[in-house]
């Protein structure tokens, strides 16, 4: 049997250690969407030997004997990364190095993958693995422009967002080829629509020649002529956003005609035509949040054979709307448990589909010790950054143009300039005196490994107490005080 390293995954060299970064933007069972870990670069060697080329009993032979280690400890080793349906943990000098599911797999024929050499992650020194920031951004979105098609009541964008002076597009180019040239791995493009912008089109197309895969998330219904210019230049996947079926609901909720499920219905057919895959994100809402309406939807999208995954998140407090607008429109607790039940209903029979749901902002998790301690990774001025329309360069899609978080400006400056600056450097770090003074943080044991290692996550602190108080501590800490705005689904 002859196995590689699963091409849904990345080896990227980053100075004395190596990125493990996933790639694929659709869910096939068979991989992680989302995966970004660090690892040793002897553990890149090691695997850098799974090129296609050797049967397992010759690669593990050749393995043992780049390392001067035993075939049968070798032999031992290796088989918990075959075919893994759970990811796998190995600890390194207190470190916990993670590699994801199915991270070897079998060889099959006219698969495309990427061989490695292990000469390709030689390194001198020593090796860290404990600092978390990148030595280049390993991910950068764009925001295109905050124009959109719809007028969502469950928005969480500013929406009053100034932009006198919009990138153009030249310069817009010019930062796609030195990402691409610095060795930024994703180059992403966001909103608003993308599709409004009047340079769309050639941009898309440079970051395809640049070698990204530029994720395009519309509410637009496209036509034939826009569909055809994206299969033209080399789209493949396509994020819809459908919540609702029901006329009244896109009317009251999305604030469009009342067409506006035919035409979205005719750019299925056309999608489908064309062989796009569609990936569809379904927003929960109060306005959404019965079961019957649901099932109506999936049925409709199942018949669709180019739709490969239907996601479903619930809509959040937005920090730039006011708080009775959350109450307005924001689900309960009783309907999306009653939710994950049916989603798991809608697998076993719709097993071509990918379904997935992550909900978010849940009161169970507020103020709980162990919801802090399981809290998603914050890749903001770790591994990622966010160009805004003007150029101005913010560490996350959802603070915007927060002085606090600007760290530089990509009209004027390069992206390594802007990475290494002393503000983003300044923000990772986070001096408790400078930024923590006279608050619970200052004074908390766990300041560093809490705000300095894991991070937490900025927008649900402001959500949670105001802009004046973005240095708070997250509302999910044991030790926080009560939320001044209630941003809790109940």
């Amino acid at each position: 049997m002859i196995y590689i390293v699963n091409p849904s995954y990345r080896f990227l060299k980053d100075k004395n250690r190596v990125i493990l970064h996933s790639v694929d933007r659709i869910n096939d069972n068979h991989s992680e969407i989302s995966f970004w870990g660090i690892i040793h670069p002897l553990h890149a060697q090691m695997f850098s030997f799974f090129n296609g080329e050797n049967n397992l009993e010759n690669v593990l032979f050749e393995i043992s004997k780049h390392f001067n280690l035993s075939y049968d400890y070798i032999k031992a080793l290796i088989p918990q990364f075959i075919n893994n349906t759970q990811r796998v943990n190995i600890t390194y000098k207190e470190r916990t190095i993670t590699f994801p599911r199915f991270f070897l797999i079998e060889k099959k024929q006219n698969i495309e993958y990427i061989k490695y050499n292990a000469s390709d992650f030689n390194f001198s020194g020593n090796v860290d693995l404990f600092e978390m920031r990148l030595s280049v951004p390993h991910s950068i979105m764009l925001i295109l422009t905050m124009n959109c098609y719809t007028n969502c009541q469950y928005c969480y964008a500013k929406k009053n967002l100034k932009t006198t002076n919009a990138l153009t597009t030249k310069r817009i180019i010019d930062l796609i080829h030195e990402a691409s040239e610095i060795g930024v791995s994703n180059f992403d493009l966001n909103g608003g629509e993308i599709i409004l912008h009047k340079d769309c089109y050639e941009i898309i197309s440079e970051m395809i020649s640049c070698g990204y895969d530029p994720y395009i998330s519309t509410k637009v219904p496209l036509n034939k002529s826009q569909i055809d210019h994206l299969v033209e230049i080399g789209i493949k996947n396509i994020q819809i956003s459908i919540d609702s079926l029901e006329t009244n609901y896109v009317k009251d909720i999305l604030h469009v005609n009342s067409n506006y499920i035919q035409l979205i219905t005719e750019m299925l057919y056309l999608l489908e035509s064309k062989k796009i895959n569609v990936i569809v994100n379904t927003i929960i809402n109060k306005n959404n949040s019965d079961i019957n309406q649901i099932n109506r939807l999936v049925v409709f999208l199942s018949k669709y054979k180019n739709i490969v995954e239907i996601n479903f998140t619930n809509a959040t407090y937005s920090i730039y709307r006011p708080a009775e607008n959350f109450e307005r429109i924001k689900t309960s607790m009783s309907f999306l448990n009653l939710l994950s039940t049916r989603i798991e209903e809608f697998k076993n029979k719709y097993p071509r589909i990918h379904f997935y749901y992550s909900f978010s902002n849940l009161y169970n998790e507020f103020r709980n010790s162990s919801a802090f301690k399981k809290r998603g990774f914050c890749s903001g001025n770790l591994n990622s950054l966010v160009i805004l329309p003007d150029g101005k360069v913010t560490i996350c899609e959802e603070l915007y143009d927060n002085p606090n978080f600007i760290i530089g400006d990509a009209s004027t400056e390069s992206i390594t300039d802007i990475w290494n600056s002393k503000k983003a450097n300044d923000l990772h770090t986070l001096n408790c005196t400078d930024y923590f003074k006279d608050t619970i943080c200052e004074r908390c044991e766990d300041y560093a490994i809490c705000r300095q290692l894991h991070k937490v996550c900025w927008r649900e602190v402001i959500a949670a107490y105001g802009e004046d108080k973005w240095n708070y501590p997250s509302p999910l800490c044991p030790k926080s005080p009560m939320p001044i705005n209630d941003i809790y689904i109940k």
